[in-house]
């Protein structure tokens, strides 16, 4: 008994490590699905949810301002969740620059809060950010773009750590980070990436 247990447990590590992507190389090989990218505008609602974000805030939605987007058809809009730093105060500050504001009073969490703006949402895609991200001009071109093939039902975009800090964090899990990188991208190819950083389509 003791025996079965060990080489199944074995088993299942080696699936994990070995074996799904073997299964992945297999897969892309015999039914690689490549996106058929068409540059395209629709509407797009950017939704970053924050709770005491007071040191990213002001970098964020100077971000999000200026990519290169139609202002008319790229929505930002922030959840504050019961901010107690002083966030909601800078964000005031970018709700006359068109910036949609929504404030709870009492802390619901990210996922209440993700969903109240979503409520208020008027994009036919919806791209959600944290408040630490920071978007390269052409991100949201580039990401629409994709929706252009009908198979496509969300996307992701693609994380670099930059700082001195997350560099450090980078070199220190550097191997399985590009582990991961590479199955997300076979996964991709063959559309099925189980997870992401999110822009959706509507």
């Amino acid at each position: 008994m003791v025996r079965i247990i060990f080489w199944g447990s074995l088993s299942c590590i080696a699936y994990v490590y070995i074996g799904y992507p073997v299964l992945l190389i297999v897969w892309r090989r015999l039914a690689q699905r490549p996106v058929h990218k068409r540059y395209q505008e629709p509407s797009v609602s950017l939704i970053v949810a924050m709770h005491n974000e007071r040191k990213n805030a002001r970098p964020k939605m100077e971000n999000c301002l200026e990519l290169d987007y139609p202002a008319d058809k790229l929505q930002v809009i922030v959840s504050l969740d019961a901010p107690t730093d002083g966030t909601d105060g800078l964000l005031g500050h970018y709700a006359v620059r068109g910036v949609d504001v929504v404030y709870s009073p009492v802390r619901r969490g990210k996922a209440a809060a993700l969903n109240s703006a979503v409520a208020m949402a008027s994009g036919q895609v919806l791209l959600f950010a944290d408040a630490r991200q920071r978007f390269d001009k052409n991100a949201v071109r580039e990401l629409v773009a994709n929706f252009a093939d009908e198979s496509v039902g969300a996307v992701s975009g693609q994380l670099f750590l930059l700082d001195e800090q997350a560099k450090e964090a980078s070199d220190a899990i550097g191997a399985y980070w590009r582990y991961e990188k590479g199955l997300r991208a076979m996964e991709s190819d063959i559309h099925s990436v189980p997870g992401a950083s999110l822009l959706y389509l509507k």
